[in-house]
């Protein structure tokens, strides 16, 4: 290979051409990124950043400079398609940057809401600019709603509560986070942020949003109305694949690859957030992981299946953080709300535990609350293909 192109340049992309000169290639590098900024840290968006604690350089992932990379950048620069038969792709500048071998990490995009989206006090929150956006508008209100109590609905609902703002959290689930926690862990989680004032609903549905230009009040379906000053969506992502569409590239729920994150044509390969891959360590269930670690490690094992032509399968066990409040919540494995759970260590009266979970015999996931040691032994079990009983056994002694 002669020319290595990456598009998406957040986490994955960075880390990706990191490890590719790392591995000794010595070629073309380019990393086309739609932000206008240098690669920055994802994670504080929704807490330290958001609630004015650190300044946007603070958040820089940037290592070595481009030029000590050998490093082609094309920031504020989308790319717009990909012809495979040329090995090309197309900038909406209208350059075209021609491949041997390419990496997709183009991430996610926030779902919005009919109804709500456009309007001047409704946001979203994936990137810098977003957040700085939001922070402004909540330095200055009284009330917020956020509509999604998955885990960055609740870190934000918890920096908003932290900024002196009143907070409404709506959820359609029954619990938080209802497709990640068990039924009991969410109740847990619900009932930790009400203690600390956060009005959170669980199984509402909203009716409509009022006000014209701006939201000032959701209607949910039982006709009660909730004032807000500022409204945040967070109801998931989409990832970012569109401008594959009609290129010949097979796309299922982001980029469709194999265990190698190798995509559906030789020397193209995809990670992070938009990449859907069959796990082995899960009976090769297809997944799409949006977690920080896994992006960090597959950026890792794509530069070197790609350099070194190798197809070594991507077989770590995702694993994830939440910070709400003083509570930092992590979480490893596949879990499901349908698995055999036990409490191995702590209870939910000490706020701190850890859950495990098992699936046929098997220990599937774990998440812990305040409880990072016991975790990562956890992370170790999975891997290792563990029992459940010995995954309980080994960890609860």
């Amino acid at each position: 290979m002669e020319s290595i192109v990456v598009v998406g340049a957040s986490l994955g992309g960075l880390r990706v051409v990191e490890n590719i000169r790392r591995e000794g290639f010595s070629g073309r590098l380019t990393l086309v990124g739609d932000e206008p900024h240098r690669p920055y840290d994802r994670p504080p968006l929704s807490k330290e950043f958001l609630r004015g604690e650190v300044e946007a350089d603070r958040l820089s992932l940037v290592k070595k400079s481009e030029a000590e990379l050998s490093l082609d950048t094309r920031y504020g620069t989308r790319a717009v398609g990909l012809d495979l038969a040329a090995r090309r792709v197309q900038l909406d500048s209208g350059e075209a940057l021609d491949f041997d071998g390419l990496v997709i990490a183009t991430g996610a995009r926030p779902r919005r809401i009919d109804g709500a989206a456009g309007k001047e006090n409704v946001f979203v929150l994936r990137t810098l600019d977003d957040a700085r956006a939001l922070g402004l508008a909540l330095r200055a209100a009284k009330r917020a709603v956020v509509v999604g109590a998955g885990f960055i609905g609740l870190e934000v609902a918890a920096s908003c509560k932290a900024m002196g703002v009143e907070t409404t959290v709506l959820e359609a689930a029954p619990t938080p986070c209802a497709r990640a926690l068990h039924p009991a862990l969410g109740d847990f989680l619900a009932s930790f942020h009400h203690a600390r004032g956060v009005d959170l609903r669980c199984g509402v549905s909203i009716e409509a949003f009022e006000g014209e230009g701006r939201v000032e009040a959701v209607r949910l379906a039982s006709g009660e109305r909730i004032a807000c000053d500022v409204l945040v969506i967070g109801i998931g992502v989409t990832p970012n694949v569109e401008w594959l569409e009609g290129s010949g590239l097979s796309l299922e729920n982001g980029v469709r690859c194999d265990e190698s994150l190798r995509a559906s044509v030789e020397g193209v390969y995809a990670l992070g957030d938009v990449a859907s891959f069959p796990h082995p360590l899960f009976d090769g269930e297809r997944m799409r992981i949006e977690h920080w670690t896994t992006t960090v490690e597959q950026a890792r094992l794509v530069a070197q299946n790609l350099v070194r032509g190798e197809a070594k399968a991507f077989e770590k066990a995702p694993l994830f953080w939440s910070d709400q409040f003083e509570l930092k919540i992590q979480g490893v494995g596949r879990p499901s709300p349908g698995d055999e759970m036990a409490i191995v260590c702590g209870s939910f009266e000490e706020g701190r535990f850890l859950a495990l979970f098992g699936r046929g015999g098997r220990l599937v996931g774990a998440y812990g609350f305040g409880r990072p040691a016991e975790l990562v032994k956890a992370r170790m079990a999975i891997e290792k293909r563990a029992s459940f009983d010995e995954a309980r056994a080994s960890i609860q002694g």
